[in-house]
């Protein structure tokens, strides 16, 4: 399952590498490029759930992957450039990023992290347990995206 997530994370992030270095679980060992065609169409890997979209998106901010992680948000959460740019400032605020637990249905989840952040307050980030309700959906292309990050439901 590890490597489905990894795939997962090529596709959603439009990874186009025709070679995929090791099927391990991390994602870091994956490397993409901008050349068009994938390893694997996505329509020979099973679809993710939505919260292996959102374990996916936030192992991508724990791993430091920002570009890949900003890549998952759909046009409703990062509508274009400066949104984007906000949300790599946003998430490389984050030092450490742990999932302690994932609750929800198949569109919304409630997130409870634990963080260790550069600036306490700034991003609405604090060092400890924070929680999250994140929200998906899925884009044209049938693949999970991050609709929304809040605070509260």
């Amino acid at each position: 399952m590890s490597f489905l997530i990894v795939i997962f994370a090529m596709v959603l992030s439009g990874c186009t590498k025709k070679e995929v270095l090791s099927p391990s679980p991390s994602a870091e060992s994956v490397a993409c490029d901008d050349e068009k065609g994938c390893l694997v169409s996505p329509n020979s890997v099973p679809l993710a759930t939505s919260e292996d979209a959102v374990r996916t998106f936030l192992g991508l901010i724990a791993e430091k992957k920002i570009p890949e992680a900003v890549g998952i948000l759909s046009a409703n959460a990062s509508p274009d450039e400066a949104s984007k740019q906000m949300w790599g400032v946003n998430f490389n605020s984050i030092k450490k990023l742990t999932i302690k637990n994932i609750e929800g249905s198949e569109d919304t989840f409630k997130v409870t992290l634990d963080l260790e952040v550069n600036n306490p307050g700034e991003y609405n980030w604090e060092n400890g347990e924070n929680l999250r309700w994140i929200t998906v959906s899925k884009n044209p292309n049938n693949d999970w995206k991050i609709d929304s990050i809040a605070t509260g439901p």
